[in-house]
């Protein structure tokens, strides 16, 4: 026999569910993979061979098993959307904060992939920690609000997400430029207080949805900077002359934001 033959991964190619089984019981290793680095179950979730999925997980593969080369079970059933595959892996025992490759979380990656609501469930009922980030600092409500995927910051909200989650920058600070992403937050406990400078950049955005929002949360339009009061229209007097802003402007005088 050739080397590079591994019966198991050519039993899984060929469907031949007889052949996997009879491997199985006389003591093929489910977790060893071939020359390309490809475990069985790998290989079972790239085929869409979920017969061979159920039968793997029997005779206990381990679905967070990752070589130096491929991805873990779990995490390419996330990364190809695969839910029913994640389902049956999770089910059996695979870490739902399983860290992938490339230093994702699964549910970074599946909210990054645009998973269906369900996926995203899943995780997050399986343990899926929102809180948890990837190797560059970002938290799945990060890129939730990054993505502009409203009913995902909602639903990582009510699964405990921390709106005021320490980090590289505060999550409002993308939610701006997403003002249905940014109300959500705010409602639900983001301090935009800890964003200083966030109303002049939603001004000059343009965008009175995102500064109605952020004005409404009671934030001071007049910010110190070195003990000395400084009235942020003073910083940016130019941009009540840019079209559409008389609107703003309004608010914004409500809130007393005014020379």
């Amino acid at each position: 026999m050739d080397e590079n033959t591994h019966p198991l991964n050519e039993a899984i190619v060929h469907r031949d569910i007889e052949g996997m089984l009879l491997l199985l019981l006389f003591g093929a290793n489910s977790n060893a993979p071939d020359h390309q680095g490809k475990t069985p179950l790998f290989l079972v979730v790239e085929e869409s061979f979920i017969e061979g999925l159920r039968l793997l997980l029997k005779y206990r593969a381990d679905p967070c098993f990752m070589t130096s080369e491929m991805e873990s079970a779990l995490g390419l059933s996330v990364q190809i959307l695969k839910t029913e595959y994640a389902r049956l892996i999770l089910s059996h025992g695979a870490d739902a904060n399983h860290k992938m490759r490339n230093g994702n979380t699964v549910l970074i990656e599946a909210i990054q992939k645009r998973a269906p609501r369900r996926l995203i469930n899943l995780l997050l009922n399986a343990g899926a920690d929102p809180d948890s980030k990837n190797k560059k600092g970002m938290s799945a409500l990060f890129a939730a609000v990054q993505g502009n995927q409203v009913t995902i910051v909602t639903a990582l909200l009510n699964n405990g997400a921390n709106p005021n989650l320490p980090g590289l920058e505060h999550v409002v600070w993308p939610a701006i430029y997403r003002p249905a992403c940014l109300h959500i937050l705010i409602a639900s406990g983001a301090d935009v207080r800890k964003a200083p400078g966030i109303i002049e950049q939603a001004i000059i955005y343009n965008n009175i949805n995102s500064t109605r929002s952020i004005l409404r949360a009671s934030v001071n339009p007049n910010f110190k900077k070195e003990g000395v009061v400084v009235r942020a229209r003073g910083i940016h007097r130019d941009i009540w002359y840019q079209p559409g802003l008389p609107d703003i402007k309004e608010e914004s005088e409500q809130h007393d934001y005014r020379t």
